[in-house]
């Protein structure tokens, strides 16, 4: 029997995924059919690939150095196969993509419109979570990561700024006082957002030759969704760190009190990550550049009026 392109990509995606249920869902079929291919790769090449219990599946010593082994030569088949057939045909095939919940909603639809529109056999499943979802294991082509990266088996790059400012409603500020230093903050009520990490700590751009300050807070409310926290703010709760992407409409922005305007808070940047150990598709490749140039306008706002 031999090794089929089919086999060793079920494998590898039982090994990335961390499991035959997972594996299945990324290539769209079914588990008993992973587990017949891996099966059959293993006899194939005569090694057990993978020890498989009913809670864990993980690789023999010699299925770990088969898979360090083969990881590059699947990548490279499989991006070629992709990349010659989009060169004749266009673009073709699924992407997925994870992304957080209130940037997708207010954002990446309409960026990703005219992508879809120019490419009609592109088939795109976007997963939209705030929480930082597996990306490896889930099998997405690409993330979209706002804020500090932490080191991970990705390649990142950056696709716009994003800036961050100190709000409250007007209603607060009659009521609480307007805050005139950083320090101040530890005597307001403060809206926290609940997946940033160090999301307690607000950090405030260096002046002249003075390094960042950090203020660390309580906040009285921590949440996990972007627009709940501009209601809040908006409600008179407390005051937020606010992208300047979040800010919906233009009624929104006049209601809206920015805070501290000699004390900016250090900004964040929007980031596109897909897996290092995967060779981008053309697809992707492409799909990078529209997002470069499309968000890099979108989301690069300032405050007016």
């Amino acid at each position: 029997m031999k090794t089929t392109l089919e086999n060793l990509s079920a494998f590898h995606a039982v090994v990335e995924s961390g499991g035959f249920s997972a594996a299945a869902r990324r290539l769209d079929t079914t588990k008993s059919v992973i587990s017949k291919r891996v099966a059959d790769l293993e006899r194939s090449i005569g090694i057990t690939l993978l020890h498989r219990s009913t809670r864990h599946v993980g690789t023999t010593d010699q299925g770990a150095a088969y898979f360090t082994r083969t990881r590059d030569l699947l990548q490279q088949l499989q991006a070629a196969g992709d990349d010659l057939a989009e060169t004749g045909s266009g673009l073709r095939g699924t992407l997925r993509i994870a992304a957080p919940m209130t940037f997708g909603t207010m954002h990446l639809a309409r960026v990703l419109a005219p992508f879809l529109l120019a490419h009609p056999l592109l088939e795109v499943a976007v997963d939209l979570d705030d929480r930082r979802v597996d990306f490896l294991a889930g099998g997405y082509d690409l993330g979209i990561r706002i804020g500090r990266l932490e080191s991970g088996d990705f390649v990142a790059r950056k696709l716009a700024p994003s800036p961050l400012t100190l709000y409250a409603s007007r209603a607060y500020l009659k009521r609480a006082g307007t805050p005139q230093v950083p320090e101040d903050l530890l005597q307001h009520c403060v809206i926290g957002y609940a997946y940033i990490t160090g999301s307690q700590a607000l950090t405030f751009a260096p002046r002249g030759t003075a390094p960042p300050q950090a203020v660390r807070v309580r906040p009285r409310v921590v949440v996990n969704n972007g627009e709940f926290i501009i209601e809040a703010v908006l409600a008179g709760v407390g005051i937020a760190p606010v992208p300047e992407w979040m800010i919906r409409t233009p009624a929104q922005r006049k209601a809206l009190v920015p805070l501290l305007p000699d004390h900016p808070l250090q900004g964040a940047d929007i980031y596109a990550i897909y897996p290092r150990n995967r060779h981008p598709t053309l697809k992707v490749k492409l799909l990078l550049d529209h997002l470069q140039a499309a968000l890099a306008t979108r989301c690069r706002c300032r405050r007016t009026g």
